[in-house]
């Protein structure tokens, strides 16, 4: 869950599929703990920087990784029952690298063991639904 300021703009629906849970906000007048999270005492947790992300791709549901070395390929799910491929490159996190979450009551500092970065949509032929309208 991505964490809000108050005046932010958020969308108000439920959690649907295809669409982000609702984000819940923090008060700026009020005090809120900060805990560890759970990747501090396993292996982290791995953050994911996409170049582009098409409107089809359904962000809320379930995607599947592989990885090969410092390639990784993640498959996710488009409306329509296609699949969307995108490929991007693995590296560690730095020893400093964290990410903070806010669960609607507490504020959870995750450690980040590896990103995955410069995720963009494979484009070839043996992926249609990836490709562009003007590519078909």
């Amino acid at each position: 869950t991505m964490a809000e300021r108050p005046g932010d703009a958020a969308d108000d629906d439920d959690d649907v599929q295809g669409r982000a849970p609702k984000r819940r906000k923090w008060e700026v007048d009020r005090d809120y703990p900060v805990v560890l999270g759970p990747s501090w005492k396993g292996a982290g947790l791995t953050t994911f920087r996409y170049e582009f992300m098409p409107k089809l791709v359904l962000t809320s549901a379930d995607a599947t990784m592989g990885i090969d070395g410092t390639q990784a390929t993640i498959e996710r799910p488009q409306r329509g029952g296609a699949t969307a491929t995108f490929t991007g490159q693995v590296a560690d996190a730095a020893a400093t690298d964290c990410v903070i979450v806010f669960d609607g009551e507490k504020f959870i500092l995750e450690k980040v063991a590896r990103c995955v970065q410069n995720i963009r949509v494979r484009r070839d032929e043996d992926f249609p639904a990836a490709r562009r309208k003007d590519e078909t």
